[in-house]
């Protein structure tokens, strides 16, 4: 089983879990039916869905960082600068977009002919 390695000690921090590909199709599966869930979901649901996210990775800025920090050596404040409040501003723009991004509209007549 492949092991996670701490950079800055070289200790390892855990084991991964892996996954062959006789799961493959299974996971994949899961993951349309996930997908289908989601697309089907009404935009006020899929924003407070995201809400929620965003909220949860700004709870949990301080440990994630840890984390971010233990598994690639970068600095607490590193991983907070450039994973984590990127991440927070990344679904708050969502949150802002989603609705525009994924209402149908109307194409505009092709001009090649």
């Amino acid at each position: 089983m492949p092991e996670l390695i701490e950079p800055a000690t070289g200790k390892k921090i855990c084991d991964i879990k892996t996954d062959d590909l006789k799961n493959l199709d299974e996971i994949v599966s899961k993951a349309r039916i996930s997908q289908k869930a989601w697309v089907s979901m009404p935009f006020k649901k899929r924003k407070k869905t995201l809400y929620k996210c965003r909220e949860y990775l700004f709870q949990n800025s301080d440990t994630i960082a840890e984390i971010i920090s233990q598994c690639t050596g970068k600095t607490l404040n590193d991983a907070l600068a450039t994973e984590v409040f990127p991440a927070i501003l990344a679904v708050g723009y969502y949150i802002k977009q989603v609705e525009k991004q994924l209402k149908p509209k109307k194409l505009k007549r092709s001009s090649i002919m």
